[in-house]
């Protein structure tokens, strides 16, 4: 059975945690906290029609979501028992991480590339086919990469361990994924936010689009895509032995302090914080680097009859952004195996959209639309006693 926050296909699951920002200056990670996400295509007839086509067997899509920060309470349409408030009535903010963990007990390793509106969040490089950052063309899928030697926008050899670029000023990681195929007895299998060009991690936290500090929203710009995918990739073979397993919270504050720019071009990306004008934000498709318009749907507000929605779709929500937060304590560990070690496609690609707490309350208020039928002969036939 899976749990309300868990992005689940078949045996393969990540857990989706949205705890309230820590109130003190340092870089300690929040402690978990279960976010409910929901399934798209248990919603089949009320989400946007451009989610619905960009599904597939292999391409699962879910919605959260999150309430903004900077708004009172009564402006999202949201009662004050349903999100945790400051003493402006505006709900407190909150850090996203990841939980991969339950992977662990996988007969194989596992590698998650995370893509966030069109670039890697742990590299900065595009994810679309087309855009290019200096020699770096975006795969345009997601694919497991290495940097053991060159920095792949400039092609210049590292000048030592920290694979330091000249030419970018960037301390490349060593792949562009997290991985459990790791030694190191302190590994996490988790994840919290962007990986800075001083190898530092800004945590993963939201605004409206109108206040113009999304990563993606600042480097891609109209070009960015819609969600923050993680693809899943298995090993060829099975792993020799099981991967211990830690939680979360066991890491220990640490005194880093934040730079502030996202790697792979040395472009300024501002932390939350900056104000902007109100802006009619058009849908993307939310597959990988996809610059294709979306439909926004029937505007029309679903009915009820008879305690039930109508099949009519609600309007489109207001668009939520992926921002740089808090810079907190986490490594990112090498990959201890090769990319031929790894099979070539994911097993399954979650994209996770971010929409106002409101439009997904709305949505969701009556329980999944889609519902499984008997069949057979004579199945779902209606009996007068």
């Amino acid at each position: 059975m899976s749990k309300p926050n868990e992005l689940r296909h078949d045996n393969l699951v990540i857990g989706v945690n949205f705890p309230v920002k820590s109130t003190n200056a340092g870089t300690g990670l929040v402690g978990g906290f279960p976010w409910p996400v929901h399934n798209a295509a248990d919603y089949k007839d009320r989400v946007p029609a451009a989610w619905l086509s960009a599904m597939g067997p292999r391409h699962v899509i879910f919605f959260l979501g999150a309430p903004d920060p900077t708004r009172h309470f009564d402006e999202q349409g949201l009662a004050e028992h349903e999100v945790e408030l400051d003493q402006n009535g505006c709900p407190r903010d909150r850090e996203m991480w990841f939980d991969f963990q339950g992977m662990n007990t996988l007969d194989r390793h596992v590698a998650v590339v995370l893509g966030v509106q069109g670039l890697n969040a742990l590299t900065g490089l595009p994810t679309s086919s087309e855009h290019k950052r200096g020699l770096y063309n975006g795969p345009g899928c997601p694919k497991p990469e290495q940097y053991p030697d060159v920095c792949p926008v400039h092609g210049t050899p590292f000048e030592d361990h920290r694979r330091m670029c000249s030419d970018c000023g960037f301390e490349w990681p060593y792949q562009n994924y997290v991985t459990n195929s790791v030694t190191d007895p302190m590994f996490r299998f988790w994840w919290d936010g962007w990986r800075g060009a001083d190898g530092k991690i800004q945590q993963f936290a939201m605004r409206p689009a109108s206040a113009g500090v999304g990563v993606a929203q600042q480097v891609l710009g109209e070009d960015r895509a819609l969600g923050l995918s993680l693809a899943v990739f298995l090993k060829k073979r099975p792993k020799p032995a099981p991967v211990s397993s830690y939680r979360h919270s066991d890491f220990l504050e640490s005194d880093i302090v934040s730079k502030g720019f996202l790697g792979g071009g040395g472009k300024k990306v501002y932390s939350f914080g900056m104000g902007g004008e109100e802006e009619e934000e058009v849908y993307r498709s939310p597959t990988l680097g996809t610059t294709r318009e979306a439909t926004r749907g029937d505007t029309t507000r679903g009915g009820v009859l008879g305690g039930r929605p109508s099949v009519s779709r609600i309007g489109a929500p207001s668009r939520m952004e992926f921002v740089a937060g808090r810079t907190v304590f986490q490594k990112l560990y090498s990959d201890n195996s090769t990319l031929d070690e790894w099979r070539d496609e994911p097993e399954v690609t979650f994209t996770l959209i971010p929409v106002d707490m409101a439009w997904a309350a709305e949505v969701t208020k009556y329980g999944p639309t889609t519902r499984q039928v008997a069949t057979g002969p004579f199945a779902g036939l209606k009996s007068v006693g």
